[in-house]
């Protein structure tokens, strides 16, 4: 057998790998910068591809991406604490994830399904939060003014300290005395 078909198949698969990587890392909200970069060296990527994503991981990765897409065309600087926001967001998704696994091995407490619920709720809230933004932006080019959008990127910059506070108070809660 030649080589020359050997190395077309490699080189496809290569390719093919690279498509995939690049897929996944685009969902997460990443620039097309970094999509093309981790689809050229996708073997350095797979490593953070394995990470613990919950059940709503896709939603997440869509909704940041079209609000980054959104502010990029309205010309509005993107603000630091939305990377903060999705962040917290993808904990959040995370750990219903863990708790998902959790409830599976068992018969689920009482407890343990309605705290789920509640982060649920919330993660949902936030998403729905950041589709109200991504809206605003439009109404915004076509109003000519940013002042909602303003507006509603305060209001996600307080449920970003929020979010801060309470994970601080959570790893003071479970530090030994």
């Amino acid at each position: 057998m030649s080589g020359a078909p050997l190395a077309a198949v490699l080189v496809v698969a290569w390719c093919a790998a690279g498509a995939w990587v690049g897929a996944r890392v685009a969902r997460r909200g990443a620039a097309w910068g970094s999509v093309l970069v981790a689809a050229c060296f996708w073997p350095l990527y797979v490593a953070t591809l394995s990470t613990d994503v919950g059940p709503l991981a896709d939603a997440i990765g869509r909704r940041f991406h079209a609000l980054r897409v959104a502010l990029r065309e309205a010309a509005i600087d993107e603000p630091p604490e939305l990377r903060a926001l999705e962040e917290a967001v993808r904990r959040s998704d995370a750990t219903l994830a863990v708790v998902d696994r959790l409830m599976a091995a068992g018969p689920p407490s009482d407890a343990l399904t309605e705290a789920r619920g509640r982060v649920l709720a919330e993660v949902q809230s936030v998403l729905a939060d950041v589709d109200a933004l991504r809206v605003d932006v439009g109404l915004a080019l076509l109003a000519g003014t940013t002042v909602r959008v303003e507006a509603r990127l305060v209001g996600l910059q307080a449920r970003v300290r929020a979010a801060r506070q309470v994970a601080e108070l959570g790893c003071a809660e479970r530090r030994p005395a």
